[in-house]
């Protein structure tokens, strides 16, 4: 069934929301115990029935290109079953014409007008992922949009396999519409060339768009205690495929933010609401919500010298690192010690000079000692991000990282009223963490103590602000899956040969996840997750295949996609298991949920 924008609202008004979910409506249930049966904030922590709710996730975009309980059902519970307690998955699909096969939640038809769809390849999908996570003691942590969708310039699938044959659509995370979906449905006189990605944020028909949409799913599921929360979107950014104007500001996008969690709250007063952001600051900037300053404020000192006035070059998700692997592994070296950030205010220029120069003394020592020190993994190569991918604005010496060049200030949305907590995400494939980069080569266990000092960092910004923080996202590409690993701004993927091995990345996902824990940082979400023994879909993004196996008409069971980041065997999820654990002993809750993924 099939509803335009204006008949669905007057339909909602006049009949009540019970009537769109029928029959497919997921249950309810309601828990007895001290505390609530919704995933709550108490004291800057979750806590779940009165008791602490520190979790480990994982990421599973594809999760609604599942058609059928039984394997929807099997993905859940070996999830599960490793004590792993929260899915972050997509809330939205959409597309410009009704498909020929597969999933899709809304329709922007060229003539105007907009349809959701509430049929069983439609909002029913979600359905099925509330249902069966209830089922096996999942929660689900819903993504309303998305702020990448290079396939926005064309109007059908253009993403690519090495071997030039066509992705089929939502094979890759960035191919389920979200933002850009919105600036061209629109902007029907315009030329892709001459939009800009951030009018979404500004535009009144745009957020009233995405606001009514929003509306209908949160209220959907509003009495769910298996959603734990709605990040209003991923990765949002002043840029996308889409370059930025030169309008937009942190500020431009706090707004926004602001202005997407009051309606969720409004229609769902039971539910966290996250801002899904990277986690970028803007060290020192004009604010919407400002702090409080400390009682005795220190002025701030002048940024460190830079050979130029030019803003600091950052990876573009289209020009991945790349990692030399010609050198010994070391999976069980131990990265620097942490330099922990002990401060108990917003981060400010004197802060972070100071934990640069900690870095440097740390990671880069003298050319004496570097001779004398055994050489470990590296990295090589460098990206240079084009000038779309930045904001234009003064840089304040730190680079993209810390001024505001992607439009975003985590600590000012995360101070926004109606957000629950705050988003971080760590990609080394993908953007630069810190100052790594000594001539063309840069040690692996730096980029292990990148994500340390991140996390760390990310931490005590959550202390500040007395509101949980979680780790929404984080991964490396091994060479194994080198040849599927596709960026999130990119469509291709990349043919040059990178990743870190399977014991370096497992070594460095236990660091991390063991760092996240002991900082208090409240979730933990591996992307992404890997699924195999599919026994059938409707979506040609499951049986395709690519890069796991070739289909032929005699396949009886398929994998879910792949971007370079799924894990499928037990090295990973043995990692998340003993994470799980970890926590379990923490908090004492015992250790007997989360069993290694061997013992399944």
């Amino acid at each position: 069934m099939k509803l335009s924008s204006a008949v669905f609202a007057a339909w909602l008004t006049a009949v009540g929301f019970a009537l769109v979910r029928g029959s497919h409506s997921p249950a309810h249930t309601t828990r007895d115990g001290g505390g609530s049966k919704y995933v709550t904030v108490n004291n800057g922590k979750f806590t779940l029935d009165g008791k602490p709710f520190q979790y480990i996730g994982t990421s599973a975009y594809w999760l609604q290109l599942i058609d059928n309980d039984d394997d929807m059902y099997k993905t859940l519970h070996e999830i599960a079953s490793l004590g792993v307690k929260v899915v972050r998955t997509w809330a939205f699909n959409d597309v410009s014409e009704i498909p020929s096969e597969g999933v899709w939640l809304r329709v922007f038809h060229s003539n105007g007008t907009i349809e959701i769809n509430t049929g069983e390849n439609g909002i029913l999908r979600l359905d099925r992922i509330v249902r069966v996570a209830k089922q096996v003691g999942i929660h689900i942590l819903f993504t309303l949009t998305n702020n990448w969708f290079p396939n926005v310039s064309n109007n059908g699938t253009t993403a690519k396999d090495l071997d030039g044959r066509n992705l089929p659509r939502n094979y890759l995370s960035n191919d389920y519409g979200g933002m850009d979906t919105y600036v061209k449905h629109f902007s029907p006189n315009s030329q892709v060339k001459d939009l800009s990605h951030d009018i979404f944020y500004t535009d009144n028909k745009m957020i009233d768009s995405f606001k009514s949409y929003a509306a209908t799913i949160v209220k959907r599921y509003s009495t769910e205690p298996s959603v734990l929360g709605w990040e209003i979107a991923n990765d949002p950014r002043c840029s996308s495929t889409l370059p930025s104007s030169r309008l937009c500001k942190t500020q431009t996008l706090t707004k926004w933010t602001a202005n997407i969690a009051q309606t969720v709250k409004q229609n769902d007063p039971n539910h966290l609401v996250a801002t899904g952001d990277a986690g970028f600051y803007c060290v020192e900037c004009p604010r919407v919500f400002p702090r409080p300053p400390p009682s005795t404020p220190q002025p701030s000192p002048l940024p460190p010298s830079q050979p130029n006035n030019r803003r600091r070059s950052q990876p573009d998700s289209r020009q991945p690192v790349q990692y030399n692997n010609n050198v010994p592994s070391q999976p069980n070296s131990q990265p620097p010690t942490p330099c922990v950030e002990k401060r108990k205010g917003p981060l400010t220029k004197k802060a972070l000079a100071a934990r640069c120069l900690e870095w440097k003394k740390r990671n880069f020592p003298s050319q004496d000692a570097q001779r004398r020190a055994p050489q470990g993994p590296s990295i090589r190569g460098r990206w240079k991000a084009p000038e779309t991918s930045l904001t234009k604005r003064q840089s304040n010496g730190f680079g993209p990282l810390y001024d505001g060049s992607y439009g975003v200030d985590t600590e000012d949305l995360v101070n926004a009223p109606n957000v629950d907590f705050s988003s971080f995400q760590f990609f080394p494939d993908q953007n630069t963490y810190g100052p790594l980069t000594v001539g063309n080569a840069i040690d692996f266990n730096q980029v292990v103590q990148a994500g340390i000092d991140w996390i760390e960092q990310h931490a005590a910004t959550a202390n500040t602000y007395n509101k949980p923080t979680t780790l929404n996202g984080f991964g490396l590409v091994t060479s194994q899956s080198a040849n599927t690993f596709a960026p999130f701004n990119a469509s291709v993927p990349q043919s040059s040969p990178i990743g870190t091995t399977q014991a370096q990345q497992v070594s460095a996902y236990n660091t991390w996840i063991t760092s996240a824990v002991k900082s208090g940082v409240q979730g933990i979400i591996q992307y992404q997750w890997g699924q195999g023994n599919i026994t059938s879909s409707s979506s040609s993004a499951i049986t395709h295949q690519s890069g796991v196996g070739t289909t032929n008409s005699t396949t009886t069971s398929f994998y879910s996609p792949n971007d370079g980041y799924a894990a499928y065997d037990s090295a990973v999820k043995n990692t998340l298991a003993a994470g799980a654990k970890l926590i379990a002993s923490q908090n004492g809750s015992g250790s007997n949920q989360a069993r290694g993924y061997n013992e399944l």
